[in-house]
C-alpha cells in the first residue's frame, strides 16, 4: 500500500536536490516539471549478449513524451529508496523482468519535453545485460512497445528520425555508449 504524502501518492513525490545530488525537499511530479526543479532520476539501459540495446516506447497516454521511443526504463526514486532499488522496481513495474544493473555515470540536464513540462534532473544512469531470450511483459499504462536494436542501427534511426526518440536518451545516449561495452 503506497503511503500518502500531501494527498498524493509516494510516488507522485519527487526528492528535490542540489548540484552535488543532495536532499534539499520534495514536491509532487507534475508541479517539479512544471517548475523546472531539479529532482533525482535514474535511467537504465538494456543490452543483450550480443550487445543489442532494449527500447521501449513510452505508453501513448504518459503524462508527457507518450508514444516516444526510449531506453529501457527511467523514472524517480522514492523518498529513503536507494537508487539500485528504485531501479529493480521500476524495471518490474513497467516490464516485467529483473536484472542486475551497475551505475556508470550521472548527469545533470535541463530539457524542455513539451507540453510546458520540462526534465531538471540529476540523473543516475545504469546498465545492464539480460539474455535475449528474457520474457519481457510491457506494462500497457507504461509501455506501448519494446524492441531490440544494434547500436548501428540506432544511431542510423537517431541520425534520420531524432524526433521519435525521448529528448533525455538523445542526451543521455553519447554518454552512456562508452560504458555499454566495458
Amino acid at each position: 500500500m503506497l503511503r500518502h504524502v500531501k494527498d498524493r501518492p509516494v510516488s507522485d513525490i519527487l526528492i528535490l536536490v542540489n548540484d552535488q545530488d543532495n536532499q534539499i525537499g520534495s514536491e509532487e511530479k507534475q508541479a517539479a516539471h512544471t517548475k523546472g526543479l531539479l529532482h533525482r532520476a535514474f535511467s537504465l539501459f538494456i543490452l543483450d549478449e550480443n550487445g543489442d540495446m532494449l527500447l521501449q516506447q513510452r505508453a501513448l497516454d504518459k503524462y508527457h513524451s507518450g508514444g516516444i521511443w526510449s531506453n529501457a526504463c527511467c523514472s524517480h526514486p522514492r523518498d529513503g529508496e536507494d537508487l539500485e532499488t528504485a531501479v529493480a522496481r521500476r524495471l518490474s513495474d513497467e516490464l516485467g523482468i529483473s536484472c542486475e544493473a551497475e551505475k556508470k555515470l550521472e548527469v545533470v540536464y535541463k530539457l524542455d519535453v513539451g507540453g510546458g513540462l520540462i526534465e531538471h534532473e540529476y540523473n543516475h544512469t545504469f546498465v545492464a545485460q539480460i539474455p535475449r531470450s528474457t520474457q519481457i511483459t510491457p506494462h500497457p499504462e507504461e509501455v506501448a512497445s519494446v524492441k531490440w536494436i544494434s547500436l548501428t542501427d540506432l544511431e542510423a534511426e537517431l541520425d534520420a528520425n531524432s524526433d521519435t526518440y525521448s529528448s533525455w536518451f538523445r542526451l543521455l545516449y553519447p554518454k552512456v555508449k562508452p560504458h555499454l561495452t566495458s
